[in-house]
């Protein structure tokens, strides 16, 4: 399995709905690395809320009480000052909203909504990520409508800048594309293509995101997410052709994406069951993931060459989801509240569940195997010819974090 950047394998170009400017009304900057000490982790935890919890897992706070396993936020990221930032659909409704989560004492500052267009559309696919500055929401969606015949289905990643804000592609829209996340250092967002075989990143002057990281091989594996750290590196989390159970590679960049050629430094496998969605830490120095039975933190892997990687994995919020970092420190005082989640003992390796598995994983694993069903019943339909949607790509939504 070795992924090949777009110097080493010609990318053809692709037929798309349109050609939208890129525009941005504001410039998203990565400050400076925060202290070690004064980060912490936003994530969901098993009764659907939204915490935070210091990287050791001395300290944890709650910012929302008002969801429920089966109606909760997802993808809780955060801006540089500690605004949680944490998307919830509305009930019985494909719209959502992305709310701003004060963190002192989690109070709702603001909400925006993620808008679509489609009679069967529903947002978010997956989720979404503010940027570091908290001016911009990138966030992916599921389109659907008959207005065709045959009916058309597909995903985007879309971007808005406040609220209100009714048209998805009113700065920008990308179609084919899932789980946007921020480049540090840049006002442009990188996504993992429908088919899962490459990263692709915006770029000045260009209407449509440029290939960056991915596979050669078809067969190589699926790129199901990814992360670009502050010091230079990414994190790319791949399965295996059909399985569920992800490895981690991790690269040296050499450049700012989509610009360089990625080195491989190491990699690691079967570290959990799929989504994991790797994240690096404010200085780049740790990685949290989403483990089988919580969220996990270690060290970022020291090997290098392209050796096998070791994870040094502690379990910090048992039954979490969704782990996101960001640079703001938690109250002196920890939460007082008990912990809602069971907690057993401590995996020692790196977040996999080596005895029986769990059954915790309701949007991720039983909504992706109902996808996966559907996806089979619709293969062939739902299409633009002309483009890439092939089956595949046609089907992404069984990756869908929606049931």
């Amino acid at each position: 399995m070795h992924p090949d950047t777009p110097q080493s394998r010609p990318i053809t170009f692709l037929t798309w709905f349109g050609s939208a400017v890129l525009v941005f009304t504001v410039l998203i900057l990565v400050g400076q690395a925060a202290s070690a000490m004064a980060d912490n982790i936003s994530y969901v935890g098993s009764d659907g809320n939204v915490w935070r919890i210091s990287p050791d897992g001395a300290k944890k706070q709650q910012l929302t009480s008002d969801a429920a396993p089966d109606d909760r936020y997802v993808t809780p990221s955060q801006k540089n000052d500690g605004t949680v930032v944490a998307i919830r659909r509305v009930k019985s409704s494909g719209s959502a909203f992305a709310y701003f989560l004060r963190p002192s004492d989690g109070q709702m500052t603001n909400s925006w909504l993620l808008p679509k267009t489609g009679a069967g559309s529903f947002s978010p696919f997956n989720g979404g990520v503010i940027s570091p500055d908290g001016g911009m929401m990138a966030y992916d969606w599921h389109y659907f409508d008959c207005w065709t015949n045959p009916c058309t289905l597909n995903q985007k990643v879309s971007f808005i800048a406040g609220p209100g804000t009714t048209n998805p592609c009113l700065i920008n829209c990308h179609t084919y594309y899932i789980r946007p996340r921020w480049i540090p250092g840049t006002a442009y967002a990188g996504m993992v293509d429908t088919d899962f075989r490459r990263i692709w990143v915006q770029k000045a002057n260009s209407a449509e995101p440029t290939a960056w990281l991915g596979f050669s091989d078809p067969n190589a594996g699926d790129m199901v997410s990814f992360d670009v750290s502050t010091t230079g590196r990414s994190v790319i989390e791949v399965t295996p052709e059909d399985g569920n159970v992800s490895d981690f590679m991790f690269f040296d960049n050499n450049g700012t994406p989509p610009a360089g050629e990625p080195s491989i430094r190491c990699s690691i496998g079967a570290v959990a069951d799929a989504p994991a969605y790797p994240r690096f830490s404010p200085d780049g120095t740790k990685v949290t993931w989403q483990g089988n039975d919580g969220v996990y933190v270690a060290d970022m892997p020291t090997q290098t060459g392209g050796s096998a990687c070791s994870l040094n994995g502690k379990l910090i919020a048992p039954g979490g989801q969704e782990p996101s970092w960001g640079p703001a420190s938690l109250p002196q005082d920890p939460d007082p509240d008990p912990d809602p989640d069971p907690d057993p003992d401590p995996d020692p390796g790196h977040g996999r569940d080596h005895g029986r598995r769990r059954g915790r994983r309701t949007a991720h694993g039983r909504g992706r195997r109902r996808a996966r069903s559907a996806c089979r019943a619709r293969r062939g339909r739902a299409t633009r010819p002309g483009t890439r949607g092939s089956s595949r790509s046609r089907c992404a939504h069984a990756r869908s974090t929606a049931a």
